[in-house]
């Protein structure tokens, strides 16, 4: 009975895993996550399905350990648009300014 029990409970624990993954994915698709960001998606899934294994994760989807280690960095699970790619731009500029030095027509005789 016991051998029965545990395996009836590894059968539940992979059922539930499985329904958990297969719901972010319906909720990623409602979103609207991008192709990238669905591809993403699918490598932190493999990720936390198969023992947790970035080595084996990056070697199946052909990807470097470095890119996978940023990606699973960001991944919210309780929020699958974390995958998109955010912005490259710089979040502050710098300002010219201009002294009066500067503003004097350097031409003028």
């Amino acid at each position: 009975m016991n051998i029965y029990n545990q395996a009836y409970r590894q059968v539940l624990a992979k059922k539930s895993r499985y329904n958990y993954w297969t719901r972010i994915r319906k909720v990623a698709k409602l979103q609207g996550l991008s192709k990238g960001g669905l591809n993403r998606l699918e490598w932190m899934i493999h990720y936390h399905t198969h023992d947790e294994n970035a080595l084996a994760t990056s070697r199946y989807f052909g990807i470097a350990s470095k890119t996978f280690w940023k990606w699973e960095k960001r991944f919210d699970k309780d929020n699958p648009s974390s995958l998109e790619t955010q912005s490259r731009a710089p979040k502050t500029r710098r300002h010219r300014k201009i002294t009066s030095l500067q503003e004097e027509p350097s031409g003028s005789s």
